[in-house]
């Protein structure tokens, strides 16, 4: 990592956990016992908001993109929190949206019918899915079946948050407050999911979207390389040497 991004690292984390002390009210403690993960998980955040912004840009029918780096956000404000469910929620939130603008993007007519026909169907996420492993498979992402049934299983292990609670999940009620303990857990629970699904939807967008991303600084690639593990840093050298862009 060179010292320009440990440096902006450092800074942005610091005024985030000034904002979830300030803004958010998250117990201090909380903060203190989940500091070193908090601190990998909002790296992987930035990357993700990073890139989604890099590709909302000006362009139409942004909206969904640009809501992910919110939505994310407030996934990880909510875990601190001590709201596992809600979180989680949002998590598979921020899939749904990126899958979206990877279909409204090149739909110009179907986005339209969304806007101002009443007798539109909202698009299911099997369809996104399916048509999502086509666009890969079309730009030659090296091993796409893979990452698309990855992706897909992430998005049904966090479909079973939606009606069912976890037996962990804060329980409201006169005088009944959020431990630190139960708020940990809860962050615990989100990190995982989120450490596991985030660089997948980074490799999405960037494998759909490679304009926009060689568009990108120095500084901005760096980022969010530095979110991917080992292998998906490597599938995505591969695919960008394959279309001639690195050497």
């Amino acid at each position: 990592m060179s010292r320009e991004l440990s440096g902006f690292l450092g800074r942005e984390f610091n005024k985030t956990l000034k904002g979830l002390r300030t803004t958010w009210s998250v117990n201090p403690s909380v903060l203190i016992g989940c500091r070193s993960d908090l601190k990998r998980l909002h790296s992987s955040y930035l990357a993700m908001e990073c890139l989604a912004g890099i590709v909302s840009g000006r362009r139409p029918r942004n909206e969904y993109i640009a809501a992910v780096g919110e939505t994310s956000n407030l996934a990880i404000v909510l875990a601190l929190k001590g709201l596992e469910n809600p979180a989680v929620c949002l998590l598979r939130q921020s899939v749904e949206l990126v899958l979206k603008d990877v279909y409204f993007t090149t739909h110009p007519t179907e986005y339209q019918w969304t806007q101002d026909s009443t007798a539109y169907k909202e698009v299911t996420a099997h369809f996104l899915f399916d048509y999502l492993h086509r666009v890969l498979d079309m730009v030659q992402l090296p091993e796409s079946d893979d990452l698309c049934k990855t992706l897909n299983r992430e998005y049904h292990i966090l479909c079973r948050y939606v009606h069912v609670h976890s037996k962990d999940f804060l329980k409201y009620g006169p005088r009944r407050r959020s431990t630190a303990a139960s708020s940990m857990a809860a962050f615990a629970k989100t990190k995982e999911r989120a450490l596991k699904l985030w660089p997948l939807l980074i490799v999405v967008l960037l494998a759909c979207h490679i304009p926009e991303y060689l568009r990108s600084s120095i500084i901005e690639r760096e980022l969010i390389q530095h979110a991917l593990p080992k292998e998906l840093k490597v599938k995505i050298k591969l695919f960008l040497k394959a279309r001639a862009l690195v050497k």
